[in-house]
């Protein structure tokens, strides 16, 4: 008769761990479902950027909003990711036109010892070529060749 207790205490365990696991179910699943709003909202808010980058959010944001699964998500972001990379690439490679000229002038009023001056006049030649300064549709000379 001691088993009935035992069986009775086991049965108890187990509603109450079933219990457990049916609350921290429903908490992922609203944690899931904040992210899968957040996200569609930041893929609303990252609009305009790129053209290619728009098309992906969209159907990131169309993905998340059919509740489509996991994996799907994944590969959509990390395409996503790639296309982010590719845009931050293509910014570092874009020159500030004024940029060079800016840097010319700052190394031309920068009171340097005589051996530097001669290779800041050179550095200021490049900048302003790679710079690619124009005024009234006329390059800017420089008064030193790029070495």
């Amino acid at each position: 008769m001691s088993g009935k207790p035992d069986s009775e205490r086991w049965k108890q365990k187990y509603y109450d761990s079933l219990e457990q696991i049916e609350k921290k179910e429903r908490q992922w699943q609203d944690v899931e479902g904040l992210l899968r709003r957040g996200i569609a909202r930041l893929t609303l808010a990252a609009r305009g950027v790129n053209d290619t980058l728009d098309r992906e959010l969209e159907r990131l944001r169309n993905a998340i909003r059919d509740g489509r699964d996991s994996a799907a998500l994944q590969r959509l972001i990390e395409a996503i990711g790639n296309s982010a990379a590719r845009q931050d690439q293509g910014r570092a490679r874009v020159n500030d036109p004024k940029a060079g000229e800016t840097l010319a002038q700052l190394l031309s009023k920068i009171a340097l010892p005589r051996r530097f001056s001669r290779k800041a006049r050179g550095s200021a030649a490049i900048f302003q070529a790679r710079g690619g300064c124009v005024k009234n549709g006329a390059k800017k000379k420089s008064h030193s060749r790029p070495r």
